[in-house]
Formats: C-alpha cells, structure tokens, sequence
C-alpha cells in the first residue's frame, strides 16, 4: 500500500460550520470561535478552522488550522468531529480545549487549546499519543490569519506582525516559542491572510518527533488602537 502525505485541516473556502465550541475574554469584548467546517467545493473534506470578533465585529474571518503530515495514510475514512471539550477561567483570561479526531477511532487526536484575555487571544496544538501513530512528523503547519478586510501585508515576514483595520481594530501576530518546536514565521497567501511557515533545517522536516506533542502558542494581541497593543503581558504569561 502507497503512503501519501496527510493533510489535516487544510485551508479551504466554507458553507458551514458545526460542532461549535466558544470563549469569550472576561470583559466579554474578544470572541473564539472553534468549530468543524464544510468546504463549499464539492468532495471537500472537512476543516477545523476559528473565528475571531472584537467588539461585536469580525476581526479575523474563517482561518483553517492544522498540520500537514508526512506519509500517514488516511485510515478509516477523512472524518473530523468533536469528541469532548472543556472551560474554565484562569488568571486573567477563560479558557477552552476542544479535542478532535481525524480518520476514525484509529485516527489521529488533535486538541486545540485556547485563552480569551482582555487584550488578545492565544491558542496551541496537543497532539495526544495514539497507537499505533506515535511518531510524528510535520511537514507544514496549515495555521491560517485571515483578516475580516483587505489590508497591507508583506509577502515574507518574522513576528510580530502589525495589521490595522480602520473601524474594527488592530492585530499583532505572534508567538510564545515552545522548547523543541520550530520558531513561527508568516508567508503571506493573498490579501487578507497570512499562514504559518516553520523554520526548517537543510534536508530535514520541520517537525520529527514522537506524540504526545505540544506547540508553541499561536498569538493575537488585540486592541482598538495600535499604540494599545503596547504593553500586554500575555506573552510574558504563556508557558
């Protein structure tokens, strides 16, 4: 049997979303929404994708998240859905996890963690161990930003990155680095959107590992104003 690449979570424009999960920041301004999508094209797979609003407008529109992963051959079918998930408050922020399952009850696990704070919003990857899936290896990571409007973005950046967008707010992308996972990097795919590239070493993949496997934080600091994205702590905060 041939192994081709799988790609969990890809990109792809939606019709509809469902298996729904939400966190609110404790002053109620920033929404996450983390939800299972249906790509409008025919014979598309499901996506696992978030939404971001401020203040009751979007900010960040449908962006898909996820892995592409190498030789791992689809298993029992290309299902995603939410198996369970949990909240709670912490110090300054609410929190979600949702956990999902690719490909059958064999499949891979993937976990999304998220924290809504007053000033922006993070999230991260735990991919759980899952016999007989234990190693892992990571050729991209499909972790998208697409913002609500058209706004200036460069084609190749480092983070932090600054977007503004007139009436809704702005955004800072960034990231809280994790110990033995790839620094983030930005590569813009159209107007609105930039998507996660890894730093990679020559003639090796990003990621080869084993699971479980947790990523570094995924960071959007939020503000109505630029000069208010200055001074947030969130970074200093996530481990």
């Amino acid at each position: 049997m041939s192994l081709r690449p799988l790609l969990l979570l890809l990109a792809a424009p939606c019709m509809f979303a469902q298996n729904s999960l939400h966190v609110a920041s404790p002053d109620g301004r920033i929404d996450f929404h983390l939800s299972v999508f249906q790509p409008a094209e025919p014979g598309s797979l499901l996506r696992l994708g978030y939404e971001v609003s401020f203040q009751g407008k979007p900010l960040l529109d449908t962006s898909y998240l996820g892995f592409l992963i190498h030789n791992q051959e689809p298993l029992l079918g290309e299902n995603l859905g939410l198996t369970a998930s949990k909240s709670g408050k912490g110090d300054g922020y609410n929190w979600l996890m949702g956990e999902f399952l690719q490909n059958g009850s064999l499949g891979r696990r993937i976990n999304v963690e998220v924290r809504a704070y007053d000033d922006g919003v993070a999230f991260r990857y735990f991919v759980p161990r899952t016999s007989p899936l234990e190693d892992i290896v990571i050729e991209h990571e499909e972790t998208e930003f697409r913002f609500a409007r058209d706004v200036s973005l460069p084609m190749y950046s480092d983070p932090p990155l600054r977007v503004e967008q007139s009436g809704v707010g702005s955004v800072e992308v960034s990231e809280a680095p994790r110990a033995g996972y790839p620094n983030m990097l930005l590569d813009r795919s159209d107007s609105r959107t930039v998507k996660v590239a890894l730093a990679g070493v020559k003639d090796r993949w990003p990621v080869e590992s084993t699971t479980p496997l947790t990523t570094s934080w995924r960071v959007l600091l939020i503000a109505s104003q630029a000069s208010g994205l200055n001074g947030s702590r969130i970074l200093a905060t996530l481990k």
